[in-house]
């Protein structure tokens, strides 16, 4: 609903028209008639900032249009939108009066609102997030897909993924990630990549399929986690695991071998006193 109104800038006077008992949740003789009761009425956080847009109003305007949160009846703020006309005087220009409609604008606002937190973790995550049409153009690219690519957001903007981020092997991968998302709404697994700067990574990719009102599918929504630094620690670990288990494996073929020649060093030592000759007992010592 909609609630029209008169403001008389001389006298402060308030005439509510129509609709306004029933947008703002109070009989008319609660809402008041005077401007500093419809001004007590607007959240703490809103009187000046919309005191201060009314008096930047450019003086050649004739319109105003205004945003702020206004106290139900039930005690709880709504967003309005409060638009309209000025009445000037006629020599000097000087605004007499306003003549306004309100309307409750709370679920669009509440909308907005929750967009632009969406948008903040978006840009404030750590992961590269970009939006690809279904012909594999990109249409978002985050802070940071800017910081891990090297593609500026302007660069990215539009441009194909598959040869913004071109590596070997990685255009299967992304084309089977595709397939499979269209089919099955989602798809995760490893892919390679290459920077701006030409540098080879290994990411992990979530691919989440966006759909139109009607249930169509419209884009892909796509993540990137670097792994680059994790695989190379992981090589590291897996190579200094078999020089260990070389060393293991050579320390137990030398224990098995020293086994076997005990008994034999032993009847050596037994045989060395009862050798006759002392060419015999030169080739017991060898």
């Amino acid at each position: 609903g909609r609630a029209v109104y008169d403001l008389d800038l001389r006298t402060g006077a308030v005439v509510w028209g129509e609709g306004a008992e029933r947008l703002l949740g109070h009989p008319l003789e609660e809402l008041g008639r005077t401007r500093k009761q419809w001004l007590g009425r607007i959240h703490p956080l809103d009187q000046i900032p919309t005191l201060e847009q009314l008096e930047n109003i450019p003086q050649e305007s004739d319109r105003f249009d205004l945003y702020y949160r206004f106290k139900h009846g039930n005690g709880h703020y709504v967003w309005m939108h409060d638009s309209g006309l000025f009445v000037r005087c006629c020599s000097a220009g000087k605004v007499l009066r306003m003549l306004g409609m309100m309307e409750d604008v709370t679920t669009r606002k509440t909308a907005e609102e929750k967009i632009q937190q969406q948008a903040t973790l978006l840009e404030r995550t750590q992961d590269a997030i970009m939006v690809r049409n279904l012909e594999g153009r990109i249409e978002y690219w985050n802070r940071s897909a800017e910081r891990l690519y090297g593609w500026t957001r302007e660069e990215a903007h539009g441009r194909m993924a598959r040869e913004l981020l071109k590596a070997s092997g990685g255009r299967d991968r992304s084309l089977k990630a595709q397939l499979t998302t269209l089919q099955t709404g989602e798809w995760s697994g490893e892919i390679q990549a290459l920077t701006k700067e030409g540098r080879e990574l290994t990411v992990q990719s979530r691919w989440t399929l966006l759909r139109g009102n009607a249930g169509q599918p419209t884009a892909f929504l796509v993540t990137h986690t670097d792994l680059t630094e994790k695989k190379l620690l992981e090589a590291k670990f897996l190579r200094a695991q078999r020089l260990e288990s070389i060393g293991a494996l050579a320390g137990g073929v030398a224990h098995d071998l020293n086994n076997v020649f005990t008994p034999i060093l032993v009847s050596a030592q037994m045989l060395d006193g009862r050798v006759a000759t002392p060419e015999d007992q030169n080739m017991l010592a060898l």
